[in-house]
């Protein structure tokens, strides 16, 4: 005697509460989609997260938790109230929680394995390269070695003009911290 096909089982009650549940579903799982597309799109490892403190080269901690040496320029300490706190907290204006353009080195990495690059940030629609800014504004003094030698003139004319204007750390009685 052959076996009686089974009958399916009735589909759940199209109850407003079932709706609800299933809109509810839709909605989570659309948001979610979105929000990882965004995630996808938005993500940079050019974004600063962190500025560390300088040591004596100025430190950007990217997303993604990459470490990057500002190259050429060497700041005094975060001690220093008088012109290395004022150097980090100008760093820490232009560029945290932004995204940077950053132009690598000649030789990208240190032994550390910490990128080397020169930097350059958006503010009120212009661009600025932050390695000249330091020293411009007399934040710091030239630092260069080989192989790190491509913008050296302007490095040096920048530091000049601070140098001429007494800034920073060219400023009467400022003395380096370890000179």
């Amino acid at each position: 005697m052959p076996e009686p096909t089974p009958t399916p089982s009735p589909a759940p009650p199209q109850t407003p509460a079932n709706r609800r549940r299933v809109r509810i579903l839709l909605v989570v799982i659309v948001v979610g989609l979105l929000y990882g597309i965004y995630s996808m799109v938005t993500y940079d490892p050019n974004y600063v997260i962190n500025v560390a403190e300088p040591n004596p080269l100025v430190r950007l901690i990217l997303r993604g938790e990459a470490g990057l040496k500002v190259i050429g320029v060497e700041c005094p300490p975060l001690q220093d109230e008088r012109v290395g706190k004022v150097a980090w907290e100008f760093v820490k204006s232009c560029v945290l929680d932004r995204k940077v353009r950053i132009e690598p080195g000649e030789k990208p990495y240190d032994p550390d394995r910490w990128l080397m690059g020169y930097v350059y940030y958006r503010k009120d629609g212009r661009e600025y390269f932050l390695n000249e800014e330091l020293l411009r504004r007399g934040y710091g003094r030239v630092a260069l070695w080989d192989p790190y030698l491509k913008y050296r003139r302007k490095f040096e004319e920048a530091q000049a003009e601070a140098e001429r204007e007494k800034r920073g750390i060219w400023a009467p009685g400022y003395k380096f911290p370890g000179d």
